[in-house]
């Protein structure tokens, strides 16, 4: 979905500051804030998601900012 995109980034940094190109494009997911959330915070169970949700309704969260990305480093 990106991969153009991604692809011209990586040849214009790659001619301007003569590095060399890795086009091993990271997975780009758009996901609704919640889904976002559930996967900050490690709630993967419905129960803590409930918990999360309620939290995150009444303003109790931990962090009152709001999560808009998630990053995995793993490279399997």
């Amino acid at each position: 979905m990106y991969t153009a995109l991604l692809t011209a980034i990586v040849t214009w940094i790659c001619a301007n500051f003569e590095l060399p190109p890795d086009y091993n494009h990271p997975s780009i997911q758009l996901l609704p804030a919640i889904q976002i959330t559930f996967l900050r915070y490690k709630a993967f169970m419905p129960a803590q998601r409930e918990v999360l949700s309620l939290q995150i309704e009444t303003g109790q969260s931990s962090n009152s900012r709001e999560v808009v990305a998630v990053y995995d480093d793993y490279r399997g």
